[in-house]
């Protein structure tokens, strides 16, 4: 690029800064500075060009509405100032330079450059940014609003939470990150101890063009109604038709959703956040690693919050500990490698909830008294042992915490303070009166978890146990005053939504810190440092149980020494939500591949036992969330172990099978499969026959007999899968080196029995959860695939199986006595499947199908389970609001006229 073409470039980004449209910025360049026109035609190419790369080739991919969201826009300019500062701050912190701050950078520009552009009228953006629990959102959107201030936008509105304590960390963070590197240029409109009031007036200082404007506000009615009155006389003087607003939305699934019915009032804080929305030049973007309730959004109301414009999810850092690494997650396929977990899970023994969670009998938890069990014992013995390890390891203190979660009650909490402290103190003593007996236990503790999580995997020199041990006295004495919970010197926390002292990390004096508390100490908040965590509260959703999860995130230089103390139950449910995560980006992948618009986005969430997906209030609107097959490989992993109901599978599949020989149909014989071709429709539905045919378990969520059958008669009217080929799935070998490893189907001879084992924690007397049926090359079993499927990726099975277009019906015999799966993991979760007879497992792969308002596509409505436990009695903290916790009054921070703004 020439000189003329570089200056006519960066003159052309400026002027597009200052609130230009394309067509006004070349018009300027033209006929007000008068450049030549060939050099500027070729500026505004390499614009476009340079805008393109930003959202085509870096990550993450996003799903989006192409028809809604503008050409590309955005890029960075050699006059950007807010962005390379950040860039630089960040760089020289401990941790972000190189892969981290390079997905950062990626990241945040591809969502910017799905932001309606500062220059558009209007500007109505609506969008979701879908990340892990604890794994830099915040860092994501600090990214962007950095990004955008250089781009144009000038006010920026951080909606943060319910609950203060995460409202001002937040605005501590963004006023270190943005404004402290720019004080000039950066007016915060609040500050760490005051929420949103009666700052000065609006109107001067939203129409300067080279100030930008932040303020982080609380989800309280009245915190955004003093900002939309605000707003409000700024706009009377006609100021917001020439500011572009960026709002950004953190934990966008709480209180932001309505959670009124159709027909009631819309909920307080959703009227208010759509209020907000309302003014001509604002770009909405949520924040949340828990979507679920983002996706139930009636879609048919443009004003409201479906993320119609895109979806962004960000991918998963290879240093970030989640509920994979952690808990691990089902496989995709079965010829999926178990996957790799860390072994820091620990478990609480049921006997002991009795003395850690009061009873939900109404009035109980004001008699209750805890106790420090053994396994709580253990927990406290081990943060302090990895405190004292990290700050022997590092060379200084640092902020290192625990977490002790039991309850969400009050009473509770401030209950179980005693105990500890106690606790604590008389292992100080044994530590001074050298007890053999403690420091043994705490010696054989140390080697033990030690090598079970070798710190030489993240480079990491062996510490031996006596320094460690030696230096825990330090430890606790700088937990402080272990006598005096109200004292600020004292290290042990009771942090709720009724406490005096909450939690408060001094950057000039790093600490332990260990914190009782529930949900406050959840939803966003970091705890600096944990390496013990003791949970065992029980949940009622996936979205509040994974937001709990304050453990995941980031553990850079203490990798090795997380350890989470829960329950078996808690341990099976994380474990699922894993899972369920996985399946949801998997979803949005697909439909990415398919071209779909985020409006039509169906995710699956798949259902567990004991949970709800997300809280009864937030999915009114589920029902008009359709589930199609088109493009879908869906199977079955639950099976009911009744004999009668394995009979008549089996009766099923060799009625239909023997009818294809008997008609002779097109068969060949692979001998780990029989793949039959030319199968008319008819024969496939009747297999599925309600009455007679083939029977899911009543629990399956990918199929069912009502949806199945509705979808192909529906794609039959169109002329579509009147045709199938069938794929019976078999083995070269006997599983097992007996008779019993081969069945007689109706075909012209036995077919080998295939190998599926069960998953013992989800398998009871009703239900034989086998968690994966299908191999990814299953997609193809009927189809000759050059070069072989397993070297093809699922994206181009997937093209392979649309371009047949049939769809096949994939038949897995499987044999009763499979034996256990052979896995990696310490606890042993798959089992002999152990039926009385052989299983019948089926898939069906299908090309993508028809799209018609006259094709019902067998649609699933994701339901509460019937009998969901009632978790919310006499709970002393709001668990999941329905429109903000406390009064209309006062919100308990600051006083409301009295917002600090620096000059």
């Amino acid at each position: 690029m020439d000189d003329a073409i570089r200056y006519a470039l960066n003159n052309f980004s400026n002027l597009l800064k200052e609130g230009h449209n394309l067509e006004s910025a070349r018009d300027f360049l033209l006929h007000k500075i008068g450049m030549n026109a060939r050099v500027v035609t070729a500026a505004i190419a390499e614009h476009h060009r340079l805008a393109r790369g930003y959202r085509e080739f870096w990550e993450p991919r996003v799903l989006a509405d192409g028809t809604a969201i503008p050409e590309p826009w955005y890029k960075p300019s050699e006059d950007d100032i807010f962005w390379p500062e950040l860039y630089a701050h960040l760089n020289a912190k401990e941790g972000w330079n190189g892969a981290p701050l390079t997905a950062l950078d990626q990241g945040s520009s591809k969502v910017v450059s799905y932001v309606q552009p500062p220059y558009a009228v209007p500007i109505n953006t609506r969008g979701l940014v879908v990340g892990y629990v604890q794994s830099g959102k915040t860092s994501n959107f600090t990214a962007v609003i950095s990004k955008a201030a250089d781009a144009g936008y000038r006010l920026f509105i951080v909606l943060s939470g319910l609950h203060n304590n995460l409202r001002r960390q937040t605005q501590l963070r963004l006023e270190e990150q943005l404004v402290n590197l720019n004080e000039h240029r950066w007016l915060p409109l609040t500050s760490e101890t005051g929420d949103f009031g009666d700052p000065v007036k609006a109107t001067p200082l939203l129409a300067q063009k080279d100030l930008r404007l932040l303020a982080v506000v609380k989800k309280h009615s009245l915190r955004l109604n003093n900002l939309i009155g605000w707003l409000n006389r700024a706009h009377e003087a006609h100021v917001l038709n020439k500011c572009p607003i960026l709002v950004i939305d953190d934990e966008a699934d709480q209180a932001s959703p309505n959670t009124r019915k159709a027909e009631q009032k819309r909920a307080v804080i959703n009227e208010c956040i759509i209020k907000l929305l309302s003014f001509p030049k604002v770009a909405y973007v949520g924040y949340t690693a828990t979507p679920f309730a983002n996706f139930f959004i009636d879609p048919t109301f443009p004003e409201d919050l479906y993320p119609r414009h895109f979806i962004c999810d960000l991918p998963m850092s290879p240093d970030y500990f989640g509920p994979e690494s952690l808990f691990g997650r089902e496989p995709r396929t079965a010829d999926e490698p178990e996957v790799a977990t860390l072994d820091m899970i620990r478990l609480v023994d049921h006997s002991e909830l009795a003395e850690l969670v009061p009873p939900r009998k109404k009035g109980a938890s004001t008699t209750f008294q805890p106790a420090v069990t053994a396994s709580l014992r253990l927990a406290l013995r081990w943060f302090l042992l990895a405190a004292t390890a990290r700050r022997i390891r590092a060379g200084e203190p640092k902020h290192t915490t625990m977490l002790i979660h039991t309850s969400d009650r009050v009473l509770a909490h401030n209950a179980m303070w005693q105990p500890v402290a106690d606790e604590l103190k008389s292992l100080k003593h044994s530590l001074q009166s050298v007890d053999k007996t403690v420091l043994t236990e705490l010696r054989e503790q140390w080697e033990s978890e030690s090598k079970k999580v070798d710190g030489a995997a993240w480079g990491h020199t062996p510490i031996p146990p006596n320094p460690v041990i030696d230096g825990m006295a330090d430890t606790i004495a700088l937990l402080g005053n272990l006598d005096d919970r109200d004292s600020e010197e004292c290290g042990l926390v009771v942090d709720n939504s009724y406490s005096f002292r909450r939690l408060v990390y001094d950057d000039e004096k790093p600490l332990p810190l260990i914190v009782i508390g529930g949900n406050t100490l959840s939803r966003g908040l970091t705890l600096e440092g944990l390496v013990s965590s003791f949970f065992v509260r029980r949940g009622a959703t996936y979205d509040t149980l994974l937001q709990m999860g304050r453990w995941f995130g980031y553990r850079r230089g203490y990798e090795d020494l997380p350890r989470m103390w829960v329950t078996a139950e808690l341990k099976r449910q994380f474990r699922t939500l894993a899972t369920v995560e996985d399946q949801i980006r998997s979803e949005i992948t697909r439909y990415e591949e398919l071209g779909l618009l985020p409006i039509q986005v169906p995710v699956r969430v798949r259902k567990t036992k004991g949970l709800a997906i997300t809280a009864l209030n937030k999915r009114y609107y589920t029902k008009s969330l359709k589930i199609s097959y088109s493009g879908q490989r869906p199977q079955t992993i639950l099976f009911s172990p009744d004999t009668a109901w394995l009979q008549r599978n089996l009766k099923a599949t060799r009625t239909l099978l023997k009818a294809c020989v008997d008609e002779r149909r097109e068969m060949a014989d692979h001998g780990n499969r029989v793949v039959i071709r030319d199968v008319p429709a008819s024969a496939v539905l009747e297999f599925f026959d309600k009455e007679s045919g083939y029977q899911f378990h009543e629990g399956s969520t990918e199929l069912n007999t009502e949806s199945l059958l509705n979808y192909v008669a529906g794609q039959n009217k169109h002329g579509q899968l009147g045709v199938w080929n069938i794929a019976v799935i078999s083995r070269h070998e006997p599983l097992l080196d007996n008779t019993d490893c081969s069945i007689e189907l109706g075909l012209k001879r036995k077919i080998n029995l295939i190998g599926r084992s069960k998953l013992s924690d989800a398998s009871d007397s009703t239900t034989v959860n086998i968690g994966v049926l299908t191999n990814q090359v299953d997609w193809v079993a009927d189809l000759d695939v050059v070069g072989g499927a397993a070297s093809k990726s699922l994206s181009e099975l997937r093209q392979m199986r649309n371009n047949s277009g049939r769809a096949v019906l994939l038949i897995y015999p499987i044999a009763r006595n499979s034996p256990a799966k052979t896995t990696s993991r310490t606890d042993d979760e798959k089992v002999q499947l152990d039926v009385d007879e052989d299983v019948i497992g089926v898939s069906v792969a299908f090309p993508w199908g028809i799209t018609s308002d006259d094709v019902d596509d067998g649609y699933e409505v994701v339901k509460l389970p019937e009998h969901s436990p009632d978790l919310s009695a006499e709970g002393d903290e709001e668990e999941d609001e329905d429109d903000e916790p406390g009064s209309e009054t006062d919100d308990g921070e600051g006083n409301f006229d009295d917002t600090v703004i620096k000059s």
